[in-house]
């Protein structure tokens, strides 16, 4: 899944040619960008066209044309976009993708958010993302998630959390 790009495995593939994307980029045809987020299921392929996007500073416009898509292709679009961009390290544009999809983007996109978020320092809304993806079903963490979670420190509702998908119960607070 996007969510569990193994990046080591990606970096040994070449990247497709993208030639459709350079024109649409090009072209400033965001709705175009966005429904080729929406269907592309490579990726590396991905990650090219979010990298294109980055550069071409067209991330805000090609988020809100993915928001403009029909239900599956919003939701395809806008989380494909939120894992690129929080793989290429624009932390906060992914962010703001996460809060485009809202509750519609799963536990995968508020797992992501509080990566995203722990990597920021930002405790409060990592804590809140992560408490939503539990709400949504998140059932465990990857090794990495862990460790972006750590980067926000001891922090009582990020432990909490952690502890309720360990299946622990939490200490309680006096």
């Amino acid at each position: 899944s996007f969510t569990d790009l193994d990046l080591a495995e990606l970096e040994d593939r070449p990247a497709p040619l993208l030639a459709d994307v350079i024109g649409m980029v090009n072209r400033r045809d965001d709705a175009a960008i966005a429904g080729r987020l929406a269907t592309e299921a490579d990726p590396l392929a991905v990650l090219g066209i979010v990298a294109r996007v980055v550069d071409a500073g067209r991330t805000s416009q090609v988020r809100d044309a993915s928001a403009r898509l029909g239900s599956a292709g919003r939701v395809q679009g806008l989380l494909r976009l939120q894992v690129g961009l929080h793989t290429l390290g624009r932390l906060e544009d992914s962010i703001a993708s996460a809060a485009a999809l809202g509750d519609a983007g799963g536990s995968c996109s508020a797992l992501l958010e509080a990566r995203s978020a722990a990597r920021l320092g930002d405790r409060k809304r990592a804590a809140g993302a992560l408490e939503r993806a539990i709400r949504l079903g998140a059932t465990h963490l990857s090794e990495s998630a862990l460790g972006d979670l750590a980067r926000v420190g001891p922090d009582v509702r990020v432990g909490a959390a952690l502890s309720q998908l360990r299946g622990e119960t939490p200490p309680q607070l006096l």
